[in-house]
């Protein structure tokens, strides 16, 4: 059975792939607004106390879709293109 995660839910869990340092120390999956979206997250250090640093991707993209997934609110009309 195919596990349906719950709107504006995720989970993290430990990188146990991490090379790099600056390879996230956490990842997993989140649906944010009924999107399914890759979650990273490093651990870091303030003088306030530790905190997690957070970076989401949609899982949609790939090298084979289009880079314009995002469409700003406003695009220009045509004739506002100046070539």
């Amino acid at each position: 059975m195919t596990y349906i995660r719950k709107t504006n839910s995720g989970s993290l869990f430990k990188n146990n792939r991490k090379i790099e340092p600056s390879h996230a120390d956490y990842n997993g999956t989140v649906n944010i607004e009924g999107v399914e979206m890759y979650v990273n997250a490093w651990l870091n250090r303030s003088e306030k106390g530790d905190y997690f640093s957070l970076s989401f991707k949609p899982k949609q993209l790939s090298s084979n879709t289009e880079q314009s997934a995002y469409v700003p609110s406003q695009l220009p009309d045509d004739d506002e293109i100046p070539f």
